[in-house]
């Protein structure tokens, strides 16, 4: 729900900001790595020890696992 929640977020930056948004889809300059990448973003976790916890660190550790595998392959550039 909170990936959900987020990409939503992503979606409708983009579509209000998509000047802003643009070099992050379209190419650039700097080639976009998993480090400036997991900048973009923050995990709000639930309270350590729960069951969503550990439900978001399951989920959190798939999508960097990703992301790295991405990294280099992808020729996804952000602007200058």
């Amino acid at each position: 729900m909170q990936f959900t929640n987020g990409a939503k977020t992503l979606i409708n930056l983009a579509r209000s900001h998509m000047d802003l948004m643009k070099p992050l889809f379209v190419g650039g300059e700097q080639v976009l790595t998993f480090a400036n990448f997991r900048q973009l973003y923050t995990v709000d976790y639930a309270e350590a020890g729960s069951n969503n916890r550990l439900q978001e660190d399951e989920t959190v550790f798939a999508w960097e696992c990703c992301l790295q595998k991405c990294e280099g392959v992808c020729c996804i550039h952000l602007g200058k």
